[in-house]
């Protein structure tokens, strides 16, 4: 009986596209801070409010100048908070979102574009030199939007004045109906055996893995998410991202990947979840170590003992 009615919860559990969820937290908890990048000596926050509307008017923008539901839209952007407000709004267009490395080299970004046949790219304008004389050489690429720009130019398109123009179009233009099995992603693998293969994934994979991640626990309300690893990755988008997002946590963005501010940035801001990978760990070990080589030697050989006897301890 258990089993079965297990599998009937499963059954009747509601699906919802990853802007469907969105729209529900921002409907309950609309100027409950969500995001926060450090500028200057303090930070610039954002709530749940704000990136939604900052989403729609990117939908909308999108949609007046000829995206189309299931059209593929590039994102070449460093971590910052405009990521997740530019990839939900690819989301409301109904358009596929192509999360591409930033540190990618021009070759590389052409084949992605010409093989997702994106058809407008955000970017910053510290990348642009990625999309020199791409327009002749990547064909479907119609639109490149700069988040940084203060004004348009002939071939960049300032993201501030998008935003604005499209503020006026709400009453205007309507969204296009998603349902949870379509693309909502091209991920696309490293290519260490071969040329890049695009993966495509649905609202329901990524929401579904949500829902997994809930069960246990992991994220609440109470915690303040450092965000460093980089977003086209389907890892750090779900846990830095997307879970965060949908769990009441606090997303937390630096500029600056020196150990220092990184240190400082977690201290101020009381970050509570780090999320890494072996050589960002390395990074830190490696800095210990580099401090402890300044120390001088007959007080090293004891600190590194003590170091040793804390390994064994652990």
């Amino acid at each position: 009986f258990q089993i079965v009615y297990r599998e009937w919860l499963k059954m009747n559990e509601k699906l919802y596209t990853l802007p469907d969820k969105l729209r529900e937290m921002v409907d309950q908890f609309p100027d409950r801070i969500v995001m926060q990048m450090k500028k200057g000596n303090g930070y610039v926050k954002h709530t749940y409010k704000e990136l939604y509307e900052v989403s729609q008017s990117i939908a909308h923008s999108l949609l007046e100048r000829g995206i189309k539901k299931g059209d593929r839209v590039a994102i070449v952007l460093e971590n910052r908070p405009e990521w997740g407000m530019i990839y939900f709004g690819i989301m409301l267009a109904g358009a596929i979102a192509i999360p591409l490395d930033p540190q990618s080299g021009q070759k590389e970004i052409k084949f992605f574009l010409n093989d997702s046949e994106s058809k407008a790219a955000f970017t910053s304008s510290k990348l642009l030199s990625l999309f020199t004389g791409l327009t002749d050489s990547a064909p479907s690429l119609q639109e490149i939007i700069a988040i940084d720009l203060e004004k348009s130019s002939k071939e960049i398109i300032s993201f501030s004045e998008t935003i604005s123009v499209a503020a006026d179009l709400k009453p205007i233009i309507s969204m296009p109906e998603v349902s949870p099995q379509d693309s909502a992603s091209i991920l696309y693998t490293s290519g260490t055996t071969g040329r890049p293969k695009g993966v495509m994934l649905t609202h329901k994979n990524f929401y579904s893995n949500f829902q997994s991640i809930d069960k246990l626990k992991l994220f609440s309300d109470k915690d303040n998410v450092l965000s460093i690893l980089p977003l086209h990755h389907s890892f750090p988008f779900m846990v830095t991202l997307v879970i965060p997002l949908f769990s009441q946590s606090k997303i937390t963005y630096i500029s600056s990947l020196k150990s220092e501010e990184l240190l400082g940035c977690m201290r101020e801001t009381d970050v509570t979840i780090l999320t890494g990978v072996p050589q960002l760990f390395y990074m830190f070990y490696k800095h210990i170590l580099d401090g402890i080589k300044k120390v001088p030697f007959l007080l090293r050989i004891p600190l590194l003992g003590v170091i040793k006897i804390l390994w064994l301890v652990r």
